[in-house]
């Protein structure tokens, strides 16, 4: 039985382009790990609709979350959606573990912290 491909939902470009840094990183792991996938292109004001009706949950606002549907987000072949970067980079390790992120390094979380904290020191 042949796998669907995952559904990777970028913004639309003026043609159809990636542009987005948010998007690339998704790209990226998907590219780097080989898993097929297809691109459906969004807009900026149809991404909340297509994200509720795809039964994913809003993201918790935060000081570091703005938005409660964002983009990137997937459709994996067992139908369910995730949205947020690192949840679908989690997703995707956990389904496809070869080749590995090495995200268990202790450098992800550091560079997150760090992040934070620049974030925070300029202002946000």
């Amino acid at each position: 039985m042949e796998s669907k491909p995952i559904l990777f939902y970028d913004l639309a470009g003026r043609v159809n382009k990636c542009y987005s840094n948010n998007t690339w990183k998704i790209r990226l792991v998907l590219n780097y790990k080989a898993v097929p996938y297809e691109v459906v292109h969004t807009e900026y004001p149809d991404i909340k609709d297509l994200l509720i009706s795809k039964g994913v949950k809003p993201n918790v606002i935060d000081e570091y979350t703005w938005f409660p549907f964002t983009l990137p987000a997937v459709t994996l072949p067992n139908g369910s959606t995730v949205q947020n970067s690192r949840a679908i980079v989690d997703e995707l390790e956990r389904l496809f573990p070869s080749p590995s992120m090495r995200l268990d390094n202790g450098y992800t979380e550091r560079a997150i912290r760090l992040a934070h904290d620049l974030d925070g020191a300029w202002g946000r």
